[in-house]
């Protein structure tokens, strides 16, 4: 919660910023915060000013498709984060090969993909168990 919060104070320092309003509106939200909190957040505001206007513009726009979302889906969202941050360096960089490679699928080959996932997910833990077995099988029989 407080690095959403965080988050949010970052995205309306900017945006009052870039509008010219006067930043003292935010001041009592600002004030509420511990001086770690304070100095974490001038930080991101120092390291979001000092990227590319495109990437700025990404940014804010996934933070409004963000806010828009359900609780459910934003508590989602979170815990994958959270799981992501936790990963050793070199399974982050597999995930982000993984990714690319996804991103680079044909159409049609990542509509298959997520069919067969969103099958996948409505299996039982057991029925899982199985097909995580017979892949880590065939896995170890191509490295043979």
């Amino acid at each position: 919660m407080r690095k959403s919060r965080i988050f949010s104070l970052v995205i309306l320092f900017f945006l009052f910023s870039i509008s010219g309003l006067d930043a003292r509106e935010n001041r009592e939200e600002y004030n509420k915060l511990s001086e770690p909190e304070k100095n974490e957040l001038k930080m991101r505001y120092l390291k979001f000013k000092t990227l590319s206007k495109e990437k700025q513009r990404q940014i804010l726009e996934n933070y409004e498709k963000f806010k828009k979302l359900s609780e459910e889906e934003k508590e989602r969202i979170r815990r994958a984060y959270h799981y992501y941050n936790s990963l050793p360096e070199n399974e982050k960089i597999k995930l982000k090969e993984k990714y690319k490679n996804y991103l680079t699928m044909p159409k049609e080959k990542r509509e298959r993909l997520k069919k067969v996932y969103e099958k996948y997910k409505r299996l039982s833990p057991e029925q899982k168990a199985i097909i995580r077995e017979k892949i880590q099988n065939k896995k170890q029989n191509r490295i043979k």
